[in-house]
């Protein structure tokens, strides 16, 4: 589907689908929208017969009716865990809190190495964008556009689960799975990188991506009001400076500073 009726005119890409060019690596790049559904429909409870509905819209009784509740939400609100154990009844609401939240720190854990090896692959296609042409292997362009592509890959994989709206637990064997095809592809776009590049690039991206690339652990909307701190790292000089706001977002209060 993303491969063709596209809009990109860019070498490598042509007559693909994105949804937008992503600023450091200059990818054309694709959001994964909500795939809920292709992620629950093969995983444990999608397999078994068990709808959306008989989880989030568990029955319940008003007025001596039986009815769905009409209150969408995860089934872990529920101290009793009640829509669980309408098939789980041998079970304890905390022995079945405890195996939904073992799932979702599986999951959570490899999200983010995922999310760091992509982060990394961005960072690897932008270096090797700027070295000088007496750097660059003969095949360069080949091996960019290749490496593009597997960034494309990357991201799009790892946004999979991270749009996916369970952390893992509709499916988690397909979560896994997605994650490491995530982190193989970002690995694949770093090695074609350097590849292109000679291997000059190879010092500038050993060692932790938190600190290669320190923006993403604190950048916020208000610091992209402050042009002092969009000059600090090449990552943030891409970001136009935003205006001063008046008004600000204080967990679910909306307060003047």
């Amino acid at each position: 589907m993303y491969e063709d009726n596209g809009n990109v005119d860019m070498p490598g890409f042509k007559g693909k689908f994105a949804d937008w060019v992503h600023p450091v690596s200059q990818t054309p790049m694709l959001k994964m929208q909500h795939p809920d559904y292709e992620t629950w429909i093969d995983g444990p409870h999608g397999a078994a017969g068990v709808a959306c509905a008989d989880c989030h819209m568990p029955y319940q009784r008003e007025e001596g009716k039986k009815m769905s509740s009409h209150w969408w939400t995860s089934p872990l609100r529920d101290p009793e865990l009640r829509a669980c154990r309408q098939c789980h009844a041998d079970k304890t609401a905390d022995y079945l809190r405890g195996r939904v939240l073992y799932t979702q720190e599986k999951t959570f854990r490899q999200l983010l190495k995922a999310q760091e090896e992509s982060v990394r692959a961005h960072e690897a296609v932008r270096l090797a964008n700027a070295v000088p042409a007496e750097q660059r292997a003969a095949n360069y362009d080949s091996l960019m556009a290749e490496a593009r592509e597997m960034v494309r890959k990357g991201q799009l994989y790892w946004d999979y689960v991270s749009a996916e709206n369970s952390v893992g637990f509709h499916n988690p064997a397909k979560a896994l799975d997605t994650l490491m095809s995530s982190m193989e592809f970002s690995h694949k776009a770093e090695a074609l990188a350097e590849q292109a590049t000679g291997y000059s690039i190879s010092p500038a991206l050993a060692g932790d991506i938190k600190q290669i690339v320190p923006p993403i652990l604190n950048m916020s909307r208000k610091l992209q009001q402050d042009a002092d701190f969009l000059k600090q790292h090449p990552w943030t000089q891409l970001l136009p400076v935003l205006p001063k706001a008046e008004q600000v977002w204080d967990g679910q209060e909306l307060s003047a500073r």
